[in-house]
């Protein structure tokens, strides 16, 4: 019960990580727009 738990954890932590880079991305590409723009 534990361990699965432990997992789920770790499935999360890698979607909420994935969510920041994608927000970071999606940051970056504005201001490229914005610079060359």
């Amino acid at each position: 019960m534990y361990v699965v738990q432990e997992e789920t954890q770790k499935e999360t932590q890698k979607e909420t990580q994935a969510e920041t880079r994608g927000t970071k991305a999606h940051k970056i590409a504005q201001n490229r727009t914005k610079t060359h723009g």
